[in-house]
Order: structure tokens, then C-alpha cells, then sequence
């Protein structure tokens, strides 16, 4: 009987330390994947490697108690640090000894979301319970030289490598990020060396439950409601800037990188932004005096519920990564539920706005973002309506949702990955 153990990698926590495991993109991600793994597996048992219940905002076995089959799934609970880089060096060789010991040698995969540590979990089976099962590695972004997401000192780039070698099975989170990962290890390993790791690799797009998002809204525990009368311009991720945080998602460029937005919405208040910003590294008090558009609805971070109700009642959703290759699982929600996006041609972005003839493209310099906002809103004025649900949709989309729904939702790309697996 196979059994699979996952090790997660988390990032979102709030101010206390303490992980919002609903509201972090790693943790969704999983649960999304694991929700059809257990569709269409009938017989495999999974653990899955979590915070101490005292670290985290919600226990994970509340959060999932929704889901049918996850009375196969175990959460095992080990401390972790409460910093995303630190984590990514952060191996607790006893502890984990301990706890996986009476059930090691059941395990026939382990799946490693954190690239960092797959040398790490290899020893551990090997010298501690001497066994090897498969390892299949998930790469969910890329610090290569060339665009490095952490200082030199501490950069992941040479773990990425040697992990993308000694895995069984790889994956990444988009053809982009593959792409880009070959292309600097080329400078570093013979052409041999890598048409061996590309025979083991593929990109499963870091993606989405579209069963998920699209669940229905619990009314009665939203804190606020929207507006009917004004266009939703809805920032999903993290805001920075100002010297408190690297702002790598440029949503701190979008609202008060310069005043253009302020300009517009001096002319045209006919819309509202709303940010999910659940770092709160920039207050949302201080966006309230840094962007005239923006509307603050709760002291902090959204729920899950209250994410969902809001990315259904937007109009466009702002995605505006240019370092990082895959551009964000929240744009892939936020279009399953009827938004446009608002982001750069570059990367991912790019191949669905080529492939799609989609108009509404940010140049790699920003230079007409707001000029491309003030379209975007034009064009919902005109072409967005509210379904039966009270979802917005358009009746001109570009097919956009279209092809997400076929590329990044798990629905659609499990099963072929189970057979890459092996499961």
C-alpha cells in the first residue's frame, strides 16, 4: 500500500510568528493537490510535515475538515522556525528522527516542496532508517544568479542544483521557471549533466483548486461588504516597499509607487482598490494615506471566505511580478472567479496573453500600467456583468479563464502527474 509524505514549505505568518496556514499560497497549494490526489487513489495514505499547533493561527486539521477522504491524510507536527529564509536551512535532525521512525519505512514517496532540504531528508532515511524511497522534488520558484531572490550569502541557487540532480522526479512550478532554471545551470554543468535532469523533469503549474475557489460564499462570517456601484480593482498579494519589505510583487509600485493612481482615480472615482496584503509588513492604516483609491475593509488579513467573496465580485485583478517567473497562484484564482488580469508581458504572463491575443498587457518597464488600468476599467464598464451567482463575469474574456482552468487547476493536471509519480 503506498504511502506519501510531504514536506511543506510555508511563508505566510502574521507579526506574532504564528502561521496563517489558510492564507499562505504554499499550504493552499498542497491541499489542493492532495484533495484529487485522494480522488483518484483509492488506497494511499498520507502524512503531512506541519507547524506545532501553538504556532499556528489555525489547526490544519480545522481547516480541512471540509474535504472527503482526508481521514487518510495525518498532519505531523514538528516546530519550525517563524522565517521564511531561515526555514530553508532549518533541519531538526532528532526531531524529525523521532518522529517519522515507527512509520519510515512505509513510506515509498516523499515529496519535498522545499529544495533546500531534499539532501537533508535523504540522509535521514538513509543513516536513520535505512531506506530509500522515491523523492520527487517541487520547485516553486528560482533563485538563479542572474535574478537572485535572497542575498548572496544565504542563496539557494547551488542547493536548487544539487537537488534538481539527486532527485528522482521533478517538478516546477511553470514552463517558465524550468526554462530559466536550464538556462543558468548551463553555466554551470555539462550539456550531459542536464539532458539527464530534464529525462526527470517537468513543470506542474503551481496552480489552483478551481472546486476550491469556486466554493460558496459563506454570507453570514463576512466582516464587510463590497460596493455594487464601483469597478473592484483587487490586489491578492503582499505589498512592500516603503524600506519595510522587498516589494518583489510590485503591488507597493501599483498603489503608491508614483502618483499616477492617486491621478486617476482623481478623474474617474469610479472604482476602488481592494489588497489582500497578508504580510502587513505596510499596514492597511498607512495604505489608507498612501493610496486614495484603496478601501480599508479589515485590520489585517482576509480569511479564506472573505478572499474568495472578494476576488468573485472583482473586476481586475492586479499581478504584476516581473522577478519571479511564475506570476502568482492568486492570479490564477482570482481568473477562475471572472477577473481580468492587470499584469507585466513577461514570463508566464506572457504565454497566455500571446497564445490568446489578450490586449490589456503592462510594457516590462511599467510605463503604461495606469494607462492600462484606465482601459481595463473602461472595458468592464462596458462588457462585465454579475451570473446568476453573483459572480463577475464578461462577456468578452479573451478566454482567458478558459485556459487557466485547463493549465493550472488540479483538477485538470493531477492525473497525469500520478502516473509521473508513480501513484
Amino acid at each position: 500500500m503506498p504511502r506519501l509524505l510531504i514536506q511543506t514549505q510555508l511563508s505566510n505568518y502574521d507579526i506574532s510568528g504564528k502561521y496563517i496556514l489558510e492564507c499562505d499560497s504554499g499550504w493552499n497549494m498542497m491541499i489542493g493537490r492532495i484533495i484529487e490526489i485522494l480522488k483518484h487513489n483509492e488506497t494511499l495514505k498520507i502524512d503531512i510535515l506541519v507547524p506545532k499547533d501553538e504556532q499556528v493561527l489555525t489547526k490544519p486539521e480545522e481547516i480541512v475538515s471540509q474535504y472527503a477522504n482526508f481521514n487518510r491524510v495525518k498532519f505531523l507536527k514538528q516546530r519550525l522556525t517563524n522565517n521564511a529564509v531561515k526555514n530553508r536551512y532549518d533541519f531538526n535532525y532528532h526531531e524529525l528522527e523521532n518522529l517519522l521512525s515507527d512509520k519510515a519505512k512505509e513510506y515509498t514517496h516523499v515529496y519535498i516542496n522545499d529544495p533546500m532540504l531534499l539532501r537533508n531528508f535523504k540522509s535521514l532515511f538513509y543513516l536513520s532508517f535505512k531506506c530509500q524511497p522515491k523523492f520527487i522534488t517541487h520547485s516553486h520558484f528560482i533563485d538563479n544568479p542572474e535574478n537572485p531572490k535572497v542575498p548572496a550569502d544565504v542563496t539557494y541557487w547551488y542547493g536548487q542544483m544539487e537537488t534538481a540532480i539527486r532527485s528522482d522526479y521533478n517538478f516546477w512550478q511553470c514552463e517558465s521557471a524550468m526554462n530559466v532554471f536550464f538556462e543558468s545551470m548551463s553555466n554551470f554543468y555539462s550539456s550531459d549533466i542536464i539532458s539527464v535532469i530534464k529525462n526527470k523533469s517537468e513543470p506542474w503549474d503551481d496552480g489552483y483548486s478551481s472546486s476550491e475557489i469556486n466554493t460558496p460564499i459563506d454570507y453570514g462570517k463576512l466582516r464587510f461588504k463590497l460596493p455594487k456601484d464601483k469597478l473592484i480593482v483587487f490586489i491578492p498579494n503582499r505589498v512592500g516597499g516603503l524600506g519595510k519589505s522587498f516589494d518583489y510583487t510590485n503591488a507597493g509600485k501599483f498603489m503608491f509607487g508614483g502618483q499616477e493612481l492617486n491621478n486617476l482615480y482623481n478623474i474617474r472615482k469610479d472604482f476602488i482598490v481592494v489588497s489582500g496584503n497578508p504580510s502587513q509588513k505596510i499596514s492597511n492604516d498607512e495604505l489608507t494615506h498612501l493610496c486614495k483609491p484603496y478601501v480599508k475593509l479589515v485590520p489585517g488579513t482576509f480569511t479564506r471566505n472573505e478572499y474568495r467573496y472578494i476576488a468573485s465580485k472583482a473586476h481586475i485583478n492586479v499581478g504584476l511580478y516581473d522577478n519571479d517567473s511564475y506570476g502568482g497562484t492568486a492570479w490564477r484564482e482570482c481568473i477562475d472567479l471572472g477577473c481580468l488580469p492587470l499584469s507585466v508581458n513577461i514570463y508566464e504572463y506572457k504565454l497566455f496573453f500571446d497564445e490568446l491575443s489578450y490586449p490589456f498587457k503592462v510594457n516590462v518597464d511599467f510605463g503604461n500600467m495606469i494607462e492600462t488600468l484606465n482601459d481595463m476599467l473602461n472595458f468592464s464598464r462596458e462588457y462585465s456583468y454579475c451570473d446568476e451567482n453573483g459572480v463577475t463575469r464578461y462577456t468578452k474574456d479573451f478566454n482567458i479563464r478558459k485556459s487557466v482552468l485547463e493549465k493550472c487547476s488540479y483538477e485538470k493536471t493531477t492525473p497525469n502527474k500520478l502516473i509521473k509519480m508513480g501513484l
